[in-house]
């Protein structure tokens, strides 16, 4: 075990904050928030899954919604503080962004608080500006580049692009979901340079293969499935100090009744939290000095 960190506690913090039109996104990270702690506290109450019960009693959600009466600015503080205080106490954060950008603020926090961290990002884009002398308007295309408010976009490497997608004029670390799918996922955690450093895992959902995971905007055809997102994970925490995790851009607006998009996303919300925690060493079977996480 490389990791450092030790959580007591898990917050899934629930950011549903939309960028570009895209209000599904919103409603998205809320809806995943709402169905992890319910099937939380089904498991505190009556524990009957092994899997997850030692710790769903310190697994609690937060929530920022983005009022009308908000500026970006006061809406981001906001998040920021909050997040900087979950480290501070040792619980983990764990972030459901609807749009992508509203991840931000919060790994701003995270990153203040662990340098040297890196950005792992699971995502079929790129999300950087490709032409650096071109225009700066604030999308999810490019948000890396404006959104955070530490140069955090140096620190980015990204897993499961597509190949049609291409990379920013200066030089960057990544595999490609073709190289993913002929990789173990220890080599592809050796390509990426990550080993035994710290990392935030930024999981955007499109990722995952569009006819496994058709719930969002921006899907894309030929990526990994979600069992192979979440083997990924799984050796990342193992091999890394996985410092947070965000989830991002589910769209219940676009889901198939059929695929269960929702089920999966709060799924690997949960596996990843498992894979953390166990990997952290004082996650489980501790009592958390901050107590379960309360809503924010």
């Amino acid at each position: 075990m490389s990791s450092d960190s030790s959580f007591t506690a898990v917050a899934v913090v629930s950011l549903p904050f939309d960028l570009g039109g895209n209000p599904g996104s919103s409603l998205g990270a809320e809806r995943v928030a709402r169905v992890f702690e319910q099937r939380f506290g089904h498991l505190e109450r009556d524990p009957a899954s092994a899997r997850w019960a030692d710790w769903a009693g310190r697994a609690g959600v937060r929530r920022h919604p983005y009022g009308l009466d908000d500026t970006w600015s006061r809406w981001a503080e906001r998040v920021e503080r909050d997040t900087a205080e979950l480290v501070r106490t040792g619980v983990l954060p764990v972030l459901v962004g609807g749009n992508h950008a509203a991840l931000a603020p919060a790994y701003a926090a995270v990153f203040d608080a662990h340098p040297g961290l890196r950005v792992v990002s699971l995502d079929a884009h790129f999300d950087r500006e490709l032409d650096p002398d071109g225009p700066r308007e604030r999308s999810h295309a490019n948000f890396w580049d404006w959104a955070v408010p530490r140069d955090l976009a140096a620190a980015v490497c990204w897993a499961g692009v597509r190949p049609a997608s291409p990379p920013p004029r200066e030089s960057v670390t990544y595999v490609t979901s073709l190289g993913w799918a002929r990789l173990t996922p220890e080599e592809v955690v050796a390509r990426l340079g990550v080993a035994g450093r710290p990392i935030v895992i930024d999981l955007d959902l499109d990722v995952i293969d569009a006819s496994a995971f058709p719930a969002t905007v921006s899907r894309a055809a030929g990526g990994p499935s979600w069992c192979e997102v979440a083997c990924l994970v799984e050796v990342l925490a193992r091999s890394c100090n996985v410092c947070a995790v965000g989830f991002s851009e589910y769209n219940p607006l676009l889901d198939d009744p059929l695929t269960t998009s929702l089920s999966a996303t709060v799924d690997l919300v949960s596996t990843t939290c498992a894979a953390v925690l166990r990997e952290t060493g004082g996650g489980l079977g501790a009592t958390s000095p901050a107590g379960r996480p309360s809503e924010g």
